[in-house]
């Protein structure tokens, strides 16, 4: 009986997608390097062979030798990254996310492929430019190159890249102050395209989707909500998340839950008694990471052949919503949980009355 060989296999992680197989004896995943990437289709056709000629008794591959493009530098490096990057927990640190999406960039705009001899400051230069291109801020475009640079470092440590051609390497163009925009524009998104985006999301994703869009809370609130820290005796129903951006500084947050968002939590309000209070975790049980959302977003997005709408915006749509019916602004600003220092004397007239009449007219 012949043995099926295991089909090629994407794994996606925090934007940076690899390719791998399941090992059919070990049921261990064996990875080799950026999906879409040529040194990831040659070590794959590598393994095949080695799998057919062994009968399926092959040895988990190893990364060794020299690797030969910046897809290698940036698959082992990737590796190093996730060993250290942990907190004390054993969890990921917030650097893990934007190095999978600076070696993810490196793949979209072609420059993985390069050999590591060939590669020079204008490939660096190209994935600068597409990252401009998709809208991104200064900083972020920086930063990503930054990360694929550190990578470079990481192989020439290894004597894998020349040194003196690494050091040409690191002197490629920033961009500069006026080139790109400091901050990336907030857009507001369509009422058309945001039921476009509700339609595509898959169901698990929807009660948290409308909670973000008719409170006009932040995302990483909206997917950590629990039942007890919702008030339900009053109408509209008071949220008071225990984690929130002002919590370092001592201030609180209190979000109204009018009607509409009211009955897309409800069911999960519900069923929240066996989650420890959480309306959402991920398959462990455990609160869902921001990135998962923003992942779900983003292939809504594209499903619906929409622009790549941001999880952020939608807090903008939701404040420009209200603008557009005529509600003050210090009542927005209010109701959204705004506290610039320069204001906030403002907001503080704003009564609880006013704002619950907004809240359950709109929300």
């Amino acid at each position: 009986m012949k043995r099926r060989i295991p089909k090629l296999c994407r794994h996606r992680g925090g934007g940076y997608d690899r390719a791998f197989v399941r090992d059919p004896r070990t049921k261990k995943q064996i990875y080799f390097g950026p999906w879409g990437s040529k040194e990831a289709v040659n070590a794959y056709n590598e393994w095949v062979e080695e799998y057919s000629k062994s009968g399926g008794d092959v040895r988990p591959r190893a990364s060794s030798g020299k690797p030969k493009t910046l897809a290698g530098v940036l698959e082992r490096w990737l590796v190093e990254v996730e060993s250290k990057c942990r907190k004390a927990d054993g969890s990921f640190t917030g650097e893990i996310h934007p190095c999978r999406r600076a070696a993810a960039v490196a793949v979209e705009c072609g420059i993985a492929e390069v050999d590591l001899s060939d590669l020079t400051r204008n490939h660096l230069i190209k994935m600068r430019d597409h990252l401009v291109r998709q809208g991104l801020a200064r900083e972020s475009v920086n930063g990503y190159v930054t990360r694929v640079v550190r990578s470079l470092s990481f192989a020439e440590q290894r004597e894998w890249i020349d040194t003196a051609h690494y050091l040409r390497l690191r002197q490629w163009e920033k961009l500069r102050h006026g080139v790109a925009p400091a901050e990336r524009e907030m857009r507001v998104i369509p009422k058309h395209h945001l039921r476009a985006i509700y339609l595509a999301l898959p169901e698990k994703w929807k009660p948290i989707f409308e909670l973000h869009l008719f409170t006009g809370c932040r995302a990483e609130n909206a997917i950590t909500a629990k039942a007890s820290e919702i008030d339900r005796k009053h109408m509209p129903w008071v949220w008071s998340p225990e984690q929130h951006k002002g919590r370092w500084r001592g201030h609180g947050l209190r979000i109204l839950i009018g009607p509409r968002a009211r009955a897309a939590i409800q069911p999960d309000i519900d069923r929240a008694g066996n989650r420890a209070g959480l309306l959402w975790t991920d398959r462990e049980g455990k609160p869902i990471k921001h990135y998962h959302y923003r992942q779900a977003f983003e292939r809504a997005c594209k499903k619906a052949n929409l622009p790549g709408y941001m999880p952020r915006e939608i807090r903008h749509t939701a404040a420009s919503f209200l603008v557009n019916q005529g509600i003050p602004e210090a009542v927005i600003g209010s109701i959204l949980g705004h506290r610039p220092g320069t204001i906030t004397a403002r907001y503080a007239k704003v009564s609880d009355k006013k704002r619950a009449e907004v809240v359950e007219k709109y929300g």
